[in-house]
């Protein structure tokens, strides 16, 4: 009797296809659904249906072996099928860091809380992934019987195929390759988390470890004072902003209309250059005085927390980057130094910004407002570090959509070289994105200019990022690098209160600002704006000082950098 229609090849493979296709496509298309910022473009579904034919591959190989394989590969996809549907339907992301931590750091009262509040709606996802599962396994495990090497090197081949559009961009590196297929191969999220999870408590130990040994460092700090110092003070850290795509520099598209309307309140630097194209670096090598050590992370120097409360400032830092990832360690524990630490952000992580809902940066005003009411109330001096998720890509979730305020893009000519279809688009998003960085920093001012007390705002970016400025590409790379990645804006603001007191150096300062100097001259430079000195620090590294020096050895990283138009703006 002839064998039935499921129990031929062709039927295994039909089996084998709809499994690939309810574990790979399955959780995309959910969180699609979820999540109106998340888009399936062309190369996202080519990517799809290789990890899907791959998996097709890996489950119709023939021989104990291959069946040893197919099995592997069906119960740990479908675990890992399972925990991303179950964390999707509670928190519309896939498993990521946080979620992980959160759960390895959860205490048996808490655990209980979470079940009696979610309890119902994760039995109904489990039990709709489990009715899937495991009849297919059950079915596999038996009736997988005729099998053939045609059919799975065929498989294997058409993968490949499907997968060759995304291999052979013409911005091709590994890197990104691979970011292009994680993002979408859900399937492996829970084992890839696990372990990056464990590296990220390794490298959180070694940081924790490195700045807790340095409590001696405020003790030891000497500071002598030369100006009564101002109340209030802002530092904000802006993330992946070229000042290329500001107004207040020049930009043609109105992109800073909040800075612009205060410009006489304002210090403008022109040709400040980071050094490096990281968030790590760059953050840390701008807070830190000097002795900053790029591959190691280490500053043997003070840091501006430390010189901040050695002066006698109550220390804060407000993040809206996520408090988790290999990246944010270091930083993540060098805001911990401060008397306080406050993470707005609990669901978003900047590598992987994808899988995950917005994070606006507006949340980081409720904690400033209690801590400039407090202020105002005791009038205790306070030090504020507000780390902003800024313009990182992706663009198009750093800014709420419905204040989007560049939607056509009729005045952007893109050069010759520029060749990528969603180049105009993606311009849209970026500027759209600077623009709400922008109103947020008017709000910081508006409350500076609210209060009674002296008050000081100081704006850089950790680095700057390249918008198919000059490169048919946008993102930010020490491999790729392009002068708009090195092009930073820094802008000191003062309160109109401040503004009054310290008139005659206001005009000195100005004239100061036309000096070439490195975000790495920044923590020695703000201090002395703030007229504190120290053996601690160089007065060379100081741009408001008659001994300054650039830093010739980080200003050549930037020596292509020019201000200007981008080339692709219409005149």
């Amino acid at each position: 009797m002839r064998p039935r229609f499921w129990n031929q090849p062709i039927g295994n493979l039909v089996v084998s296809l709809l499994a690939a296709f309810g574990i790979h496509a399955g959780p995309v298309l959910f969180k699609a659904s979820l999540d109106h910022l998340f888009h399936l473009d062309t190369t996202s579904w080519l990517i799809l249906i290789s990890l899907i034919l791959l998996q097709t591959a890996l489950t119709t190989m023939p021989g104990r072996l291959g069946r040893s394989l197919g099995l592997s590969v069906l119960v740990l996809a479908s675990i890992s099928t399972l925990c991303n549907i179950m964390n999707m339907t509670l928190f519309k992301s896939p498993v990521s860091i946080i979620t992980l931590s959160t759960t390895v750091q959860s205490n048996a009262q808490e655990v209980s809380e979470f079940l009696a509040l979610y309890g119902t709606r994760l039995a109904l996802s489990a039990g709709l992934v489990l009715s899937l599962a495991l009849p297919l396994l059950a079915y596999y495990r038996k009736a997988m019987q005729p099998r053939t090497l045609a059919v799975s090197l065929a498989c294997l081949a058409l993968s490949f195929l499907y997968a060759l559009p995304s291999l052979q961009k013409s911005d091709w590196n590994l890197k990104q390759v691979a970011h292009d297929f994680h993002e979408l191969a859900y399937v492996d999220r829970l084992f890839t988390t696990m372990a990056r999870y464990q590296g990220i408590t390794k490298a959180r130990e070694k940081a924790r470890v490195f700045w807790s040994q340095r409590v001696e460092w405020q003790k030891n700090l000497k500071l002598q004072t030369s100006r009564q110092t101002p109340g209030i003070v802002i530092v904000v850290i802006g993330e992946s902003t070229t000042r290329r795509h500001m107004g207040i520099y020049g930009y043609e598209r109105l992109t800073t209309p909040a800075l612009e309307s205060l410009q006489d309140q304002l210090i403008v630097f022109p040709d400040a250059i980071s050094p490096i194209a990281s968030t790590l670096q760059g953050v840390i090598g701008a807070l830190c005085a000097t002795g900053f050590h790029m591959e190691s992370l280490e500053c043997q120097g003070p840091t501006l927390i430390e010189i901040a409360r050695a002066a006698g400032y109550q220390t804060t830092w407000i993040s809206n980057q996520a408090p988790s990832g290999f990246g944010d360690n270091f930083i993540v524990e060098l805001g911990r130094t401060a008397d306080r630490t406050i993470f707005v952000n609990q669901d978003v992580s900047s590598a992987g910004e994808a899988d995950n809902s917005a994070s606006l940066d507006e949340k980081v005003l409720g904690p400033l407002d209690e801590l400039l009411a407090t202020s105002q109330a005791d009038d205790t001096k306070h030090m504020i570090f507000v780390h902003l998720m800024g313009t990182h890509f992706i663009y198009e979730k750093r800014y709420p959509q419905e204040k989007a305020l560049f939607v056509n893009t009729d005045d952007l000519a893109l050069d010759s070289g520029i060749t990528d279809p969603k180049a105009r688009a993606i311009i849209n998003h970026y500027d759209n994105a600077v623009a709400y960085q922008d109103s947020v920093l008017g709000e910081m001012m508006d409350r500076l200019n609210a209060s009674d007390r002296e008050g000081l705002l100081f704006y850089f970016s950790d680095h700057g990022e390249e918008v198919y400025n000059t490169d048919n590409f946008a993102g930010h790379s020490e491999d790729r690098v392009t002068p708009a990645m090195r092009e930073v804006p820094v802008i000191v603001g003062f309160s109109r209160a401040y503004a009054q007191t310290c008139a005659d150096e206001l005009a000195q300062w100005r004239r100061y600002a036309e000096r070439p100097f490195s975000t790495f001259q920044l923590t020695p430079s703000i201090a002395g704006l703030l007229g504190l000195q120290s053996d601690a620090f160089d007065d060379r590294d100081n741009i408001f000082s008659e001994q300054f020096l650039p830093d010739r050895g980080t200003m050549r990283a930037s020596s292509a950098s020019s201000p200007g138009r981008p080339p692709y703006l219409r005149k």
